[in-house]
């Protein structure tokens, strides 16, 4: 029996801390045989981290206290330890503010980001990030190394900080009069803590029980570059009167959503991922891939016994280190987590393409906005909402929202037509499959600098499987609620994006249960995932050889299929093009 379903919403017509006992007078033990460079150097330390958080309230931390090494120090060197504040990565803390000098960011709990930078030999760069987590022992902790040199002559040092991941924790400074014995404890600390040789790092490879090298620039969120010739460039843009942006306001209010860090920084949170360890746009591409590898061996091993999981999980946590407080690290251990972590991957390989834009494509003399605009090389045209296109829109989103999809209405805000850049030559060619159709695809608001710069991709050979019912490829929809839960709106604006794609679909192979493929079934060009509710064909409109399924839902009973709303899948990125991009306004219930 097939039922017609009344359309659901309509367009708009407009528009936990340790608590560290109180200071100590006595804390600080002086060596009588120490240098008077190497007392100094310890009454700064005393001074590096006073107060920590603990809800909204100051935390007094312990004063700095002299300690011995594990082994006895040469006459050259001297040691802080330094305890932190413990306040965890969501709970309010504030963010340091980190000076970066040539190549590497000296680390503000060292106390020393005035006065030194990161020792630099030639193309090493003597800093790194370690993290290791193993689920069974309740381990998910990082090790911060770095060798620091005087900007103007002095001891150098050896800063060491670890602790739980999202925690400050704990650090230690040792003092050296000459950089050939810093060098060596620098390396020392290198391999004690993971059986690798520091000269070797370019071969690393992973000891069981042992730190992981993570493949990450140092730093945080903000970076304050030091006589570099991006900071001087800066200043200098800023000497002059401030520009206007010359986009229409529209596409200002569009750009300031997708280029909006903090929006990305919080993404990332909310995704239970260290923003410390593992700044915004800071982790490289090779460890996001390794990061799926580790999935596909997960996807392998999630029917065997447990302590295998356990393991591979631990090495998931290991190259994306994840805040978990105190508990336990969960393990991995089912499909509906992994694609979690499989969606997460995504959304940090497109945070890192945005984060990339907007570092380096700033332009002189024009506004920042503008500047972002121009990174994406892509035209973006605010669509009039007296345009047909705007009002066939409007009735497409209205009647194809999903009867199971109750929870929210959908409000079109805004329109706007997209042309990337090279896509409508490459699309030419597969038009002649016929079956030209236009399709949603949703994605998360933070997603859509990489989106629009670098077009929808089909996920690498590296991801598991398991997550794409029809197999790895570009995922479209007739049902515009069924691309809305893949929105995940800013809680603030309740805004999300969508786009409506042409897709050349060719003839389709339909079915009606998952099967995995890498590419069409022979013979044909797309797959396509049978729904028995679907827009009625009846209210279906041809515009310029392209189909809009626009027509209100209707439910067919009697189709057996595993699915409730219909999947169109293409294997070849050049059978879709961009050619809308829809703003919405989530209006929950």
């Amino acid at each position: 029996m097939v039922k017609k379903l009344s359309p659901a919403l309509k367009g708009s017509k407009s528009k936990k801390s340790k608590s560290f006992p109180k200071k100590s007078k006595s804390a600080t033990k002086k060596s009588k045989s120490a240098s008077k460079k190497s007392k100094s150097t310890s009454k700064k330390g005393k001074s590096t981290s006073k107060k920590g958080t603990r809800g909204n309230k100051s935390v007094k931390t312990a004063s700095p206290i002299v300690a011995s090494s594990p082994l006895p120090p040469s006459p050259s060197s001297s040691v802080v330890v330094t305890q932190t504040s413990a306040a965890t990565d969501k709970g309010g803390v504030k963010r340091q503010r980190l000076l970066q000098k040539g190549r590497g960011v000296v680390d503000p709990f060292s106390g020393k980001a005035d006065s030194c930078h990161v020792y630099e030999n030639g193309e090493d760069l003597y800093q790194c990030t370690l993290n290791q987590t193993n689920i069974s022992s309740n381990n998910n902790k990082y090790y911060i190394l770095q060798l620091l040199e005087p900007d103007h002559g002095g001891p150098y040092y050896v800063f060491t900080r670890w602790g739980r991941v999202g925690i400050s924790g704990q650090n230690k400074t040792e003092c050296f009069s000459n950089v050939q014995d810093a060098v060596r404890s620098y390396c020392k600390k290198f391999y004690e803590k993971t059986r690798n040789c520091w000269s070797n790092r370019a071969n690393f490879k992973k000891v069981e029980g042992q730190y992981y090298l993570m493949d990450i620039d140092y730093g945080a969120e903000e970076v304050e570059k030091k006589d570099s010739a991006q900071v001087k460039k800066k200043k200098k843009m800023e000497k002059k009167e401030v520009v206007e942006s010359a986009l229409p306001k529209e596409l200002q209010y569009l750009m300031r959503l997708i280029g909006n860090k903090d929006n990305m920084t919080q993404t990332m949170r909310e995704l239970d991922i260290n923003t410390d360890q593992m700044p915004l746009g800071k982790i490289s591409k090779p460890q996001i891939l390794r990061a799926y590898e580790v999935l596909k061996g997960l996807e392998k091993e999630l029917k065997k016994p447990r302590p295998k999981l356990e393991e591979m999980s631990g090495q998931f946590y290991t190259l994306i280190p994840h805040v978990f407080g105190n508990r336990k690290p969960p393990v991995i251990d089912s499909m509906s987590m992994l694609r979690k972590k499989m969606e997460m991957l995504e959304t940090l390989g497109e945070l890192e393409i945005a984060a990339t834009l907007l570092e380096t494509n700033e332009t002189e003399g024009m506004h920042p906005l503008d500047s972002a605009y121009k990174s994406l090389n892509c035209e973006i045209r605010p669509l009039p909402q007296s345009d047909p296109a705007f009002k066939r829109i409007v009735e497409y989103a209205s009647n194809t929202q999903g009867l199971t999809h109750n929870s929210y209405t959908l409000e079109v805000t805004n329109v706007f037509t997209v042309k990337r850049e090279g896509e409508e030559k490459r699309f030419k060619s597969f038009k002649k499959l016929g079956n030209r159709q236009m399709l949603w695809h949703g994605s998360r608001v933070t997603n859509f600098m990489g989106i629009l710069s670098q077009g929808l991709r089909i996920a690498p050979p590296e991801a598991p499987s398991t997550g794409y019912m029809f197999g790895k490829g570009i995922y479209l929809a007739d049902v515009c609620s069924k691309s809305a839960n893949y929105c995940y709106p800013a809680k603030d604006t309740k805004t999300g994006l969508m786009l409506l794609c042409e897709a050349a679909l060719g003839k389709q192979e339909e079915l009606y249960s998952a099967q995995y493929m890498e590419k069409p079934v022979s013979g044909k060009n797309a797959t396509k995932g049978v729904g028995r509710m679907y827009p009625d064909p009846a209210g279906a409109e041809v515009v310029d050889g392209i189909l809009w399924p626009k027509g209100k839902l209707i439910v067919n009973d009697e189709i057996k299929t595993h699915l409730i709303y219909p999947e169109h899948i293409i294997y070849d990125v050049g059978q879709c093009t961009l050619r809308y991009l829809v703003m919405v306004k989530f209006c929950y219930k």
